[in-house]
Parts: C-alpha cells; sequence; structure tokens
C-alpha cells in the first residue's frame, strides 16, 4: 500500500487520520525504492489521504514496474470528486482497477461525507472512458438501516461492479459530530435490505452488482477461504508505506510507534512481522467458526467490542443470506 498523500480534500465527518501525522506528497524516489522492497508479482493498492492530489506520481509507478520487470495488480481508492477526463484516461491506460467512496445516495452520502455531486460527476467521467469502479461504504448509525440506496446508486449511476462496506472506525472526528456505530438490529435489517434490493434490481435489468459480504460468505462456505487469514498483514505479507517512506504492516495501525517497521530510504532490510489473529472466545461458540476468517486483525487492535460485534453480526448475517439463498436453489430444482 503506497500513501502518495498525506493530504485530503474532503473533511469526511468520521476520518481517523490523525491530525499532522501524514502531510505532504510522497516523492518519486520514496515510490521507486518501496517497489524495489516488493515481489515480482504482488497487488499495489495506491492511496492517501486523497490519491489523486498526487497523481502524477501514478504513472512513474507504473513506468518503474515496467523497467524492473514486474507484474502488479494495480488498485487506487478515490473519493472521486477530483476525477477529470485525463486523469480518467490515464486510469483506462494503466489498467488500474478503482474503488470510490461512497456512503449511500445523495442525501446520506453528504451528511457524512460531502462533495457528493462531484463524486458522482467523477464516476461518470470515469464511466465515458470505459472503467468500472466498485463503492465502498462507511457504515455508521445514520446510514446502517439504508444500505439499499446505495444499491440504487450503484445502478443509477451504471458503472459499479460492487460494494463493500467497513464498519465506522471511532475517532475523535466522529465522536465530535455525533456518528455512532449502527445497532445489531438495524446492521442486520439494512444488509438485508441491500440483499433483496440488488437482486431485484439484478431480475428487471439484466445486470448484476456484487455485493462483496455476500460474495465473502459464499467463498467461506464453498471452502474457497484458507479460515487461518484474515488478510495479507496477518501473513506478513503486506507494507503499508507513507508519504516519508515509514513502513508500518497496515495503514490503520501507522500511529503506533510499536507497529514501526522502518523506513525504505534507509537502505536496511525490512522485516515485516504477520499480525496477530485473537478470536473473541464467542467465535468459539458459532457455528461458522470453522470457515469464518474471523476479525479484522488491525480492528481487534484498535477498536471497542461492539465494533468487532457488529463485523461478526454482517459475516453471520451475510452467511445467512446465502444458506437461504442455496436452499431457495435446492427447493427448486
Amino acid at each position: 500500500v503506497l500513501w502518495v498523500t498525506g493530504e485530503c480534500n474532503l473533511g469526511c465527518k468520521y476520518c481517523y487520520a490523525v491530525p499532522g501525522l501524514m502531510r505532504g506528497d510522497m516523492s518519486a524516489k520514496t515510490a521507486i525504492n518501496a517497489l524495489g522492497k516488493t515481489a515480482d508479482n504482488f497487488i499495489l493498492q495506491i492511496a492517501g489521504g486523497e490519491p489523486l492530489i498526487n497523481f502524477d506520481l501514478v504513472p512513474i509507478i507504473y513506468n518503474q514496474l515496467s523497467a524492473d520487470g514486474k507484474k502488479a495488480d494495480i488498485r487506487l481508492q478515490t473519493n472521486g470528486t477530483l476525477v477529470n477526463e485525463s486523469i480518467a484516461g490515464e486510469i483506462k491506460r494503466l489498467n488500474i482497477k478503482v474503488g470510490v467512496s461512497l456512503d449511500g445516495d445523495f442525501m446520506l452520502n453528504e451528511m457524512q461525507r460531502g462533495k457528493t455531486g462531484l463524486a458522482v460527476r467523477g464516476i461518470n467521467i470515469l464511466a465515458a472512458a470505459g472503467v468500472t469502479v466498485n463503492l465502498n461504504c462507511v457504515v455508521t448509525s445514520m446510514n446502517a438501516e439504508h444500505l439499499d440506496k446505495l444499491v440504487d446508486m450503484a445502478y443509477y449511476l451504471g458503472n459499479v461492479g460492487g460494494i463493500g462496506i467497513d464498519m465506522l472506525r471511532i475517532s475523535e472526528r466522529s465522536m465530535n459530530n455525533n456518528l455512532k456505530l449502527p445497532t445489531a438490529e438495524s446492521l442486520k435489517k439494512g444488509l438485508n435490505k441491500a440483499y433483496q434490493r440488488a437482486s431485484y434490481l439484478e431480475k428487471v435489468t439484466g445486470r448484476r452488482v456484487v455485493l462483496r459480504e455476500i460474495e465473502d460468505a459464499r467463498t467461506m462456505l464453498a471452502g474457497r477461504h484458507d479460515p487461518a487469514y484474515y488478510c495479507y498483514a496477518s501473513k506478513g505479507d503486506s507494507m503499508a508505506v507513507l508519504p516519508d517512506g515509514e513502513v508500518y504492516p497496515c495503514g490503520s495501525l501507522c500511529h503506533l510507534d510499536e507497529f514501526f517497521v522502518g523506513n525504505v530510504n534507509s537502505g536496511e532490510k525490512l522485516s515485516i512481522p504477520p499480525l496477530e489473529r485473537n478470536k473473541p472466545s464467542y467465535c468459539n461458540e458459532c457455528g461458522y467458526n470453522n470457515i469464518c476468517i474471523g476479525e479484522c486483525p488491525s480492528r481487534g487492535i484498535l477498536n471497542c467490542d461492539t465494533d468487532l460485534q457488529n463485523q461478526c453480526l454482517v459475516k453471520k448475517t451475510a452467511f445467512e443470506i446465502v444458506e437461504g439463498e442455496n436452499a431457495e436453489n435446492t427447493k427448486s430444482l
């Protein structure tokens, strides 16, 4: 993960970035030094801040990869508001997969993030360039019951391939803005409404928008995911590089000194430890324990029990939806 800038043009009401932690842009030298630490075939996530603020670095990264003979699946997470025709054309040329942060319909997104019109304009410009995007939604008490509105937005936009959800991370800013974690009831209701809406719209339009949490449940129920690992960071196969070159095993932990690994500009060899995964005790009582990938290790370190229980509830609800779907398919046969 390359945090190509610490700057952002939005002030989302729940942003967990620590003020003053990452200011300025990543240099080409730092990016090239970071690429020198990678395998020959890997996933490269371009992040920030808002990475489009320093988008000029992205073609440099791409050219360096080509010069080094390395292959990377390049992904970029953006708020979409700074997309223009030039950037969209480069994203298409460089075959970059794009995720856009959007928390619901116009009203809901405006309440939590702002500049919704610019974000939608950016997605439309990407569509005109032939770029499909995925939407990423931060779930709070404000939008949990209305995830079906985000499904409507996905179909309205037309170039959305999938939707993923992330739970609110409690921060000073979210508390000051009175944003809270959703209740278990609203979270379960919202995910079921999103599934039902997506299923209906797929039938009437013939076009499918994937719900990431539902697809993950299908993968786990089919035994196609190793439950011993949650992510690359839990394997020790991940590094997040800040604009100044500092390295952490996960970007969520970049403000904690105990997880500091080193700096790509130091010339020293980096040794990145895997993040430990400690499943909560209630996992042992769950019927999905043997197949579930469990909690995010970083969230296990940072967040409260309510957040972890909400993550668990999302997975359980997704499992139940897929099992119900399978039962219906079996019955129809």
